[in-house]
C-alpha cells in the first residue's frame, strides 16, 4: 500500500492519539465485517474512571471473530509507555485492592469473563518475543489472585506498535489518516478532507 504505516510511527503517538487510532481501527474492522458500528465504543475521555477498559466491542450474529477482534465481546485496555508484567498484573484488579490479601477483579475483566470474551492490552511501545508471554502470564496470575478463572476468557492478547501497524495497514483509510496526522509523507491529492480544508489555497478561496 502506498501509505503503509510502520511501528515507529505508532510509537510516536500520545495517549489520546492511541485511543483515537484504536477507535478508528475498531470502526473500520466492524465495517469490513458487516457488523453494526454501534457494536464498538472507544470514548475520548480517557481520564475518567472506566473500570478497566478504554474500548470494547460486543455484537451478535455474523462472525464469531475477525482478523483483529478476537471475540464477539472484547475489552481493550490502552497503556502508554513501557508495560511491565507487574504493572499489567495490577491492572487486572481494582486500585483500592491492589497489593492486599484479597484483591478484587476490575469490572471490565469481570464482565469479559462472564461473557467468555477477550482481553486485549494496547500499547504503542514494542513488546516482542518472550516479553509477550511474560505479560500474558502476569495478567493470568492477576486474575487468578482474585479467585477468578482466567481460562474462561477466550483470549488474552498484547497489541503493541508492531501489531497496531499491521492492523492499520489492513485499512487504507486509517493508514491515510495516521500519515496525515504525523505529516511524515507528502500526501498530495490523497489528503483527508479536514487537511484539505486547512490548506492555504482552500482557505484563500473561502474569503
Amino acid at each position: 500500500m502506498i501509505f503503509d504505516v510502520n511501528p515507529d510511527q505508532v510509537g510516536r503517538l500520545d495517549e489520546h492519539q492511541v485511543v483515537d487510532l484504536l477507535r478508528r481501527l475498531i470502526s473500520a474492522e466492524l465495517h469490513k465485517n458487516s457488523i453494526p458500528l454501534r457494536s464498538g465504543t472507544a470514548p475520548a475521555q480517557i481520564t475518567i474512571a472506566d473500570g478497566g477498559d478504554d474500548a470494547r466491542v460486543s455484537w451478535s450474529g455474523g462472525p464469531n471473530e475477525t482478523d483483529w477482534l478476537p471475540s464477539r465481546f472484547t475489552i481493550f485496555q490502552s497503556k502508554k509507555g513501557t508495560t511491565s508484567p507487574a504493572g499489567l498484573k495490577a491492572e487486572t484488579q481494582t486500585k483500592s485492592t491492589q497489593g492486599t490479601n484479597a484483591p478484587k477483579l476490575n469490572d471490565a475483566l469481570e464482565e469479559a469473563i462472564s461473557q467468555s470474551g477477550a482481553y486485549v492490552i494496547v500499547t504503542p511501545t514494542p513488546v516482542v518475543g518472550t516479553n509477550v508471554d511474560r505479560r500474558i502470564k502476569a495478567i493470568w496470575e492477576g486474575i487468578s489472585d482474585t479467585g477468578n478463572d482466567p481460562s474462561l476468557l477466550s483470549s488474552i492478547q498484547i497489541y503493541d506498535c508492531n501489531r497496531l501497524a499491521a492492523w492499520t495497514n489492513t485499512h487504507p483509510s486509517v493508514a491515510l489518516w495516521l500519515n496525515a496526522l504525523l505529516r511524515d509523507v507528502y500526501l498530495g491529492g490523497f489528503q483527508a478532507f479536514e487537511d484539505w480544508g486547512r490548506s492555504s489555497e482552500v482557505s484563500a478561496k473561502r474569503r
